[in-house]
């Protein structure tokens, strides 16, 4: 949990009002979501929950409930307008120094996320800072550059490359990475690896 005690984290979802689910991105449980957090917290009430679609919540709900977001995960509603609106929710109820973690921007068999995060650029203030396997990383821009530094400082093995993305510097991680077989992982990780990759680039001037 990333939560304080007096500041609790929280979800929101349909669960069982899956006629909503107008996309149908997921299916909800709330009783297994329950004994999840019994199971991983020690409290089936350690994160206040907002049932039903996050097209009618009001974010003021949130933050009257549990405070301003320090790190808030969107991973809802897979539509344009869905997309768009939990960006801006995501917005309203953040920290000023808030990270927004959006899932499937990348995701081919969802191409609406895209279109709603380019939707919400238009008028919203967070821009994209990070690029990790299939999730984007936002934030206010005036502390981008410090997550940016964060991040290179503690994951400098899966730094790959700066790109921009809607007029900000994107750092990504582990992004070609992600899809090698998991023995080519082992061997990138292994201290042998600087000296295997020279012996490779000799055999090719060899040739």
């Amino acid at each position: 949990m990333l939560s304080d005690p007096d500041r609790p984290s929280f979800a929101v979802d349909l669960f069982e009002q899956q006629n909503l689910n107008a996309d149908a991105s997921g299916k909800g449980d709330y009783d297994t979501f329950r004994r999840n957090l019994e199971k991983w917290t020690g409290r089936a009430d350690a994160v206040k929950v907002f049932q039903g679609s996050s097209l009618e919540l009001d974010p003021s709900e949130i933050v009257a409930a549990c405070g301003r977001s320090r790190l808030f995960s969107v991973d809802g509603g897979h539509t344009i307008d869905c997309t768009r609106n939990d960006l801006q929710i995501a917005e309203a109820v953040s920290e000023p120094h808030g990270v927004v973690v959006i899932d499937d921007v990348f995701n081919e068999f969802f191409p609406e996320v895209s279109i709603g995060l380019q939707a919400y650029m238009v008028e919203g203030g967070l821009r994209p800072f990070a690029i990790t396997p299939n999730k984007l990383y936002l934030s206010h821009p005036q502390f981008a550059g410090a997550y940016r530094d964060w991040l290179r400082s503690r994951w400098d093995k899966r730094y790959e490359k700066t790109s921009e993305m809607y007029g900000s510097q994107v750092d990504l991680f582990g992004v070609r990475f992600a899809s090698y077989p998991e023995w080519k992982r082992v061997l990138r990780d292994s201290p042998l690896y600087p000296a295997l990759k020279r012996f490779k680039s000799s055999l090719i001037e060899r040739d």
